[in-house]
């Protein structure tokens, strides 16, 4: 027995599928006859005509479900999303929070005995009209079916990345826009001193998934948008895994920076960064694009301390500022962070 399976995507038509039809001209009103000689009510019975005419017209044009139409943005877009598919426009939040005070977090001597210090930052700006598009499909796009594997995952995230406006893409992808899934194993199980004494057999080998799917791709605007909702959890995945995405060239690291030609990035940016420099003091830190960046201008104090790459989170460099970073370089190959011109660069 053979199976056809169809896939569908928003707006489409395919052979067989009735061609859906709506009424095209009003019904109009008219005036009664004993008012037929009445000049301002003739002309007050054509302007109803004329409007009702005219709504029924953007109503045929515009059908709401069909949110991928040009036509459908600003607050209609917003009032599709809520009212039809429950899915309200989505904020890009970079809110970050840093307690400092117990012992090892705060340089000594710069805060009072027995005192806790709360610094949060961060941004929260709604997305435009095309990534609410883009979220909505993520969310109601129903052709790949509901069981996960890489190709589900390869095809929703291209979707994501190259569906402008919320719109299905072709497949096959075109070459370097496909993007790489992999799934991390976890190597407990089996190995000598993995396991418990006695709760596995001899020359068995139990490992199993650790359940991190890593998503790479290439490093834009887009990609990065899709990083952040991923981390804040906006788009709906399988809960069994945990989904990380990292940008090409860029290897995943625990302290979320990563240097890619001796500049310095955000792995998941704005991570918390002010993503312009406007208002900002001299010395403070923000996300062009990825890239870290110096507020200017700077005067490096003598006695401040050396900050290398791979030693400090992203977090822990935003609190700290680049107000003290070198202006010139300070030894190439050395690992030591500097002002390069407004760029925080790695030596």
């Amino acid at each position: 027995m053979s199976q056809t399976i169809q896939n569908v995507g928003p707006g489409a038509v395919y052979a067989g599928m009735p061609t859906p039809s709506s009424l095209q001209q009003i019904l109009p009103a008219y005036v009664y006859q004993q008012y037929a000689d009445d000049d301002n009510v003739q002309a007050f019975f054509l302007a109803y005509n004329q409007m009702a005419q005219s709504y029924l017209d953007w109503f045929n044009a515009t059908p709401l479900a069909v949110y991928t139409l040009s036509g459908i943005s600003g607050p209609l877009l917003d009032w599709v999303g809520v009212n039809l598919y429950g899915i309200p426009r989505p904020v890009l939040s970079t809110s970050n929070t840093i307690i400092s005070g117990a012992l090892s977090t705060q340089a000594l001597n710069t805060l009072p005995l027995n005192t806790q210090n709360v610094q949060i930052t961060g941004t929260a700006t709604i997305a435009d009209d095309d990534i609410y598009k883009r979220v909505m499909t993520w969310w109601l796009y129903r052709g790949d079916g509901k069981q996960m594997s890489i190709p589900w995952i390869k095809r929703r995230v291209a979707r994501f990345l190259y569906g402008v406006g919320g719109a299905d893409i072709s497949y096959p992808l075109g070459a370097g826009l496909q993007p790489s899934v992999a799934i991390a194993y976890g190597s407990t199980g089996g190995a000598l001193s993995t396991v418990a004494l006695n709760t596995t057999a001899l020359n068995q080998n139990k490992s199993s998934p650790s359940g991190t799917i890593t998503i790479t791709l290439p490093r834009s605007q887009i990609s990065q948008t899709f990083a952040q909702f991923i981390q804040n959890g906006l788009l709906c995945l399988p809960f069994q895994g945990k989904f990380v995405v990292a940008f090409e060239g860029l290897p995943s690291s625990t302290t979320g920076l990563s240097s890619t030609g001796g500049v310095l990035y955000l792995d998941y940016s704005p991570d918390g960064y002010p993503t312009s420099p406007s208002g900002l003091t001299g010395g403070s830190l923000y996300s062009n694009g990825g890239v870290v960046c110096v507020v200017g201008p700077t005067t490096p104090s003598a006695q401040a301390s050396t900050i290398y790459f791979g030693s400090v989170s992203a977090a822990s460099l935003l609190a700290l500022g680049g107000g003290n970073l070198p202006l010139t370089n300070p030894g190439v190959g050395s690992g030591l962070l500097w002002n390069n011109g407004g760029v925080v660069c790695v030596a």
